[in-house]
């Protein structure tokens, strides 16, 4: 049965609200990346209880979601969001090479709407657990709060991808590989001056002021061509005093780390 869980419209979230993910998903491409879609999925991560070895369904007001002026009680947008969810999956690279990846659905089928008091009932797939609950290593922490303030999907996959690299303070990511992780479009992937002026550069002016990620970042060259985004991380990560508890250990190929080494210099494999 589902949880009904409310919070006042106007507080969300709390400072004591931290969302735990393995670093491969939080450097995973969504297949189409949407404000509100990970806004939904980041309250549900939220919400996994200490000592859960599964996920539940769960209650969530539209309204904390979508506001009113957006469209929140708009039956057409709210359809629309539901098979969103419906159909968005991720790919995760992992085991231990480039091209090694899994490909999961986020949600559980079944989503369900309530018009009266405009609330969806949904549920993570619980295929994702152990990149949610099976955490030793490699994985972030970060607040619900300041992820929910994000206003584009742009700057959410960058502020997760970057707070997943926030331990090593330098992280460079081939061009491509960050065009493929934020799906950008054809417009944006002409030259370094459009996705910089259209993504980084904001998402960059956003983290920075409405977060407390802190970075900076800079495009390394090889020849002419712009081929690395370099970023150079200052803030320091929060170590959680309580780490999700793991279920029990599956055998299987790549065992329960699901993050390769991390490249320390330009021309390294970025995906982990």
């Amino acid at each position: 049965m589902a949880k009904r869980q409310t919070r006042p419209k106007s507080d969300l979230a709390t400072q004591d609200e931290k969302i735990f993910e393995a670093n491969a998903i939080a450097r995973a491409q969504w297949r189409t990346p949407n404000v509100w879609v990970q806004r939904i999925a980041a309250i549900l991560i939220s919400r996994i209880g200490e000592n859960e070895t599964e996920f539940n369904r769960q209650i969530i007001p539209l309204s904390q979601i979508v506001p009113p002026g957006q469209g929140g009680k708009n039956y057409t947008i709210i359809k629309n969001l539901a098979q969103e969810l419906g159909s968005q999956t991720v790919l995760i690279r992992v085991y231990g090479t480039e091209k090694d990846f899994v490909v999961h659905n986020v949600f559980q089928s079944g989503i369900r709407y309530y018009e009266k008091n405009h609330e969806i009932e949904i549920c993570l797939n619980n295929d994702l657990r152990p990149f949610y609950l099976e955490l030793k290593k490699n994985f972030v922490a970060y607040g619900l709060d300041e992820f929910l303030s994000l206003p584009s999907s742009y700057y959410q996959t960058l502020y997760k991808y970057i707070k997943s690299w926030e331990s090593e303070s330098y992280h460079a990511i081939r061009i491509e590989e960050l065009h493929r992780i934020l799906n950008t479009p054809k417009t944006h992937r002409a030259n370094y001056s459009d996705l910089n002026r259209r993504i980084l550069a904001p998402a960059h002016e956003c983290i920075t002021k409405l977060t407390s990620l802190r970075y900076d970042y800079e495009p390394l060259k090889e020849g002419r061509k712009v081929a690395h985004i370099a970023f150079h991380i200052h803030s320091k990560p929060v170590i959680p005093r309580k780490v999700p508890k793991k279920l029990p250990k599956k055998k299987g190929r790549g065992g329960n780390d699901f993050s390769l080494k991390a490249p320390n210099k330009p021309g390294g494999n970025s995906v982990d």
